[in-house]
């Protein structure tokens, strides 16, 4: 009996200890992720310090040209772009036309789309896909004290 009763316990441990341990690589997975996601954005964000500085000095901030600028930035490192006030065309849409469809075949996939708002402000969607089922991870960012800087960072 005492020996069922220490393979029991071991087993138990192990178990324990095991779940642990995929928790912290699960959990170091999703560090490195917003990780990377953020240091892409500063990137991205530097090469789009022109677009911003030029509609200060413009007044044009929230012009639609800006804004189109703007949108034609991210798309030409190959992202989806749409702008906060609806009025223009997205930008690479055939990608997220190609993420829906491997959504409703329930494949494996995903996509970034990024929302420009005005010339100082822009919010990230990292979408993936699996089994049909869609996780939404939102990065915002915003131009502020001659940098660009997170705002939120949520996911869905």
């Amino acid at each position: 009996m005492k020996k069922i009763w220490k393979i029991f316990v071991g087993v138990i441990f192990l178990a324990v200890c095991s779940g642990c341990g995929i928790k912290k690589e699960q959990k170091k997975t999703i560090e490195d992720t917003k990780e990377k996601i953020y240091r892409e954005c500063e990137m991205l964000a530097e090469g789009y310090r022109n677009i911003y500085e030029n509609a200060v000095k413009e007044n044009a901030l929230y012009e639609l040209s800006t804004i189109q600028k703007s949108m034609d930035y991210f798309g030409k490192y190959g992202y989806a772009v749409i702008d906060s006030y609806n009025q223009l065309d997205m930008v690479q849409s055939i990608k997220v036309d190609d993420f829906l469809k491997k959504a409703e075949k329930e494949k494996n996939g995903k996509t970034t789309i990024f929302q420009v708002i005005a010339g100082d402000h822009f919010i990230r969607y990292d979408l993936k896909t699996k089994q049909g089922k869609i996780d939404v991870e939102v990065s915002s960012f915003k131009w502020k004290e001659d940098t660009w800087q997170e705002k939120t960072q949520i996911q869905l």
